[in-house]
């Protein structure tokens, strides 16, 4: 059995995707997205590689499935982070917030090494767009104005961005203050 953290409580992988995934978000910790093979992960992910081809044709569809389940792990973020707030549209908000700045450890590695492959590949984006589009429609159908709820989420993300990438300038200190400064300006947000 494969297991990985979510959170604080661990997860077992039931199910031949799941464990790809797994073995191919270690494999890219290990070597990078431009150095993943099908077999490698194959191997890892203890499949057979047309057990992975079922799953992911092709390298690029492995490395799509990766972000789509990058994705994944923001909402569940956003999800836990909403019962921290009031259920109102500024509550909303500050859950958004919240999740952009959460990241579990283990994603750095792997975002980062996504954010690479994606140089060549721009259409394996395409998830995170949607999944922005996304955010921003119900922050907007809540009643949030969209340039407000753009520059918080935006700050939001860039603060992840640069740790991801190992170039935060801030201080422990200094990025909680920062993100309790996007929460107070959550305030600010009314349609």
């Amino acid at each position: 059995m494969v297991y990985r953290p979510v959170g604080l409580r661990m997860r077992e992988y039931s199910n031949s995707r799941e464990k790809i995934l797994h073995a191919a978000e270690e494999l890219v910790m290990e070597v990078g997205a431009g150095h993943l093979t099908l077999d490698a992960v194959a191997r890892k992910a203890g499949v057979s590689k047309g057990g992975l081809m079922y799953n992911f044709p092709t390298k690029e569809s492995l490395l799509e499935g990766m972000i789509v389940r990058l994705v994944t792990f923001w909402k569940e973020s956003y999800l836990r982070a909403v019962n921290d707030f009031p259920n109102t549209a500024i509550g909303k908000l500050k859950a958004q917030i919240k999740a952009a700045v959460t990241l579990d450890p283990r994603y750095r590695c792997v975002t980062n090494a996504l954010l690479a492959a994606s140089a060549n590949e721009p259409k394996l984006m395409i998830p995170v767009k949607k999944h922005y589009r996304q955010v921003f429609a119900e922050l907007q159908d809540a009643g949030i104005d969209f340039e407000t709820a753009a520059v918080l989420l935006m700050a939001a993300s860039g603060l992840c961005t640069t740790e991801i990438m190992g170039c935060s300038p801030f201080s422990g200190g200094e990025r909680s203050g920062v993100i309790d400064q996007l929460l107070t300006m959550a305030d600010s947000a009314r349609g």
